[in-house]
């Protein structure tokens, strides 16, 4: 992922509405990309702050910022745990399919 098409990822990953492919890439460039992380945290204080400030709510933004990546990092450890589990249910309908093959082709003969 490029800066420019991680900057345009800041909105979609501030509403939730980042689809997971995109998020894996968005999080793994802005882990690794301090500019942008920097971008990320400047529009994040930008957005919330004024939105608290308006509000009159007392805020942390920093630790929400950082709640907000654990919890798009932790999405996205689900998605992969799921997917895992996905392919071992995979793996063992094919082996019950060969099994049940096997069976039927004894019973047969």
């Amino acid at each position: 992922m490029t800066h420019k098409e991680a900057e345009r990822c800041i909105p979609s990953f501030f509403d939730d509405s980042i689809d997971n492919l995109e998020l894996a890439e968005f999080l793994e460039h802005i882990d690794n990309c301090p500019a942008c992380k920097e971008e990320l945290t400047i529009q994040f204080l930008v957005n919330r702050g004024l939105q608290s400030l308006s509000e009159g709510d007392e805020f942390n933004l920093s630790g929400e910022l950082d709640k907000k990546l654990s919890k798009a990092h932790a999405r996205l450890n689900r998605l992969y745990r799921l997917e895992r589990f996905s392919w071992v249910l995979r793996a063992v309908v094919v082996a019950e399919f060969i099994v049940l093959f096997v069976l039927t082709f004894r019973l047969l003969f």
